[in-house]
């Protein structure tokens, strides 16, 4: 075995990862025995959210994020949406889902329940998402309730996956290097697997797209670009 390139937030540190003849690269993992961590600028990522949503005149924010068990270079995306809040005088708060919801994806029931409580009294007009996943349901709750977006609600989603670009209205999301951070692991575990010595963390930067989700009144087309 050359070596192993890591994603699952579930193995314990240990055993084989533990093996000093064999690299371990990890990606948005974080395991103290690895021998190198591959990451987004997930901090910046959570700025550019909060910063894009106060811009268009949002006031009451949401951070809902994943709730694993462990601790996840991806927690930075909160910290970074509550420092802009702090530095703006936003309100902003988080909602954190279950380990349950977060490994089976299935967020709905808290999402319908957040929208159906916020009507009542002091509207959220902001949700920041730590994935598409999320915020794709988030836009499935709201349609359901009556809710416009983004004229009522306005909603970012985390990695720019497929999803986003399928969504109605599309999902103005934070576009995650996916591709440049996986051949990235491989450069640096055929370099490790050689004695060659690479850097034990790697933050590469992330980017706002802007689609329907949060903008109407410009040409927004589905690739993120303006028409």
């Amino acid at each position: 075995m050359a070596g192993i390139i890591l994603f699952s937030p579930d193995l314990k540190d240990g055993g084989v990862l533990e093996n000093p003849h064999i690299p371990v690269v990890t990606i948005e993992r974080v395991f103290t025995c690895a021998t190198a961590c591959i990451e987004c600028d997930n901090l910046m990522g959570g700025k550019l959210q909060a910063e894009h949503l106060i811009e268009i005149g949002k006031r009451n924010l949401v951070i809902m994020s994943g709730g694993s068990d462990r601790q996840m270079p991806a927690d930075d995306r909160t910290r970074g949406a509550l420092l802009v809040a702090e530095k703006y005088g936003t309100a902003c708060r988080e909602v954190r889902t279950t380990s349950e919801e977060y490994n089976q994806e299935n967020y709905y029931a808290r999402i319908a329940h957040l929208l159906e409580e916020s009507r009542r009294s002091n509207p959220v007009d902001g949700i920041l998402a730590s994935s598409d996943v999320i915020a794709s349901q988030v836009l499935q709750c709201a349609a359901a309730q009556g809710i416009r977006v983004p004229e009522d609600l306005a909603v970012v989603g985390f990695d720019d996956t497929l999803i986003a670009k399928t969504t109605i209205p599309t999902l103005t999301t934070i576009h995650q290097p996916i591709r440049e951070m996986a051949q990235t692991a491989v450069q640096f575990l055929i370099r490790a697997s050689e004695g060659r010595v690479v850097p034990t963390r790697t933050v590469l930067p992330v980017s706002l797209v802007v689609r329907g989700s949060t903008v109407r009144d410009r040409n927004i087309l589905p690739d993120g670009s303006e028409g």
